[in-house]
């Protein structure tokens, strides 16, 4: 059992008798409040830690609540922010920087970032100034052969065996499809940055690699191309031209 009369704001184990049966992870207000609606005071409303409203049950039963399955508290550490159902705030610290981190472009973040507008102060994302293309892969496949690896086709190369991987590609192909599977300004992931470590020659699909510290003739840019067939055919060329093919290779190591 759990013994939680009143929140005092120590120490979660002086908090906790008793408990029969495991806590899930970080769930350290025990299996008898796991319904209940958890709220989280963040700070402190001029050095009052619970915002004159209570701690615990409690300030719930005392006021009448239709619901009273709630508990509030201020320990982090008894209730860590990722369990919390809400967080309460005061007013944030004028010397602290709250910072907006993304690796993935706008595309794929499935939120409204715009809500954000006027919370964060600096961003941290792919930026230079702070849909997997597979039809264009299929349009390309009409014109030439293109094996596709993982879960978007039919072979297999287990990224744990990167070492077996790398001497496949670098045995078997020319070329390597270094697309992002957004165009957004700047959004260049490893795709690229990988792909130029071998002995192929990228084509990549993007926005901003003119604006990398990798010399423009090390890869080749679907954006330089009128169509699909107009790239399939200078891949084809390049294929059967090894000076040509070759100078992509000068152009990467002297660059």
């Amino acid at each position: 059992m759990v013994k939680l009369p009143k929140e005092t704001g120590e120490k979660p184990v002086d908090q906790i008798s008793k408990i029969n049966g495991p806590l899930e992870k970080g769930d350290f207000l025990g299996p008898k409040f796991k319904n209940f609606k958890k709220i989280l005071y963040w700070n402190e409303v001029f050095g009052a830690k619970d915002f004159w409203l209570g701690l615990g049950q409690e300030p719930f039963i005392e006021a009448g609540c239709r619901v009273t399955e709630c508990y509030a508290t201020h320990d982090r550490r008894l209730l860590p922010a990722e369990r919390a159902d809400a967080i309460m705030w005061h007013l944030r610290s004028p010397h602290t920087f709250y910072i907006f981190w993304m690796l993935e472009s706008a595309q794929y973040t499935y939120a409204d970032l715009n809500t954000y507008n006027g919370v964060f102060n600096w961003t941290m994302t792919y930026r230079l100034d702070s849909d997997f293309p597979r039809p264009l892969v299929q349009a390309l496949q009409t014109h030439m052969e293109v094996d596709i690896y993982g879960t978007c086709g039919t072979l297999i190369c287990e990224r744990k065996d990167e070492k077996s991987c790398r001497e496949m590609l670098e045995k078997d192909y020319k070329f390597y499809l270094a697309f992002e599977n957004s165009l957004c300004v700047d959004y260049i992931t490893e795709k690229f940055f990988e792909a130029i470590k071998y002995n192929v020659v990228p084509v990549v699909y993007g926005l901003g690699y003119e604006r990398t510290q990798i010399p423009k003739g090390a890869y080749i840019d679907v954006m330089d191309f009128a169509s699909v067939q107009d790239l399939a055919s200078y891949l084809l060329y390049l294929d059967s031209n090894d000076t040509a093919y070759n100078e992509y290779f000068r152009l990467k190591f002297s660059g």
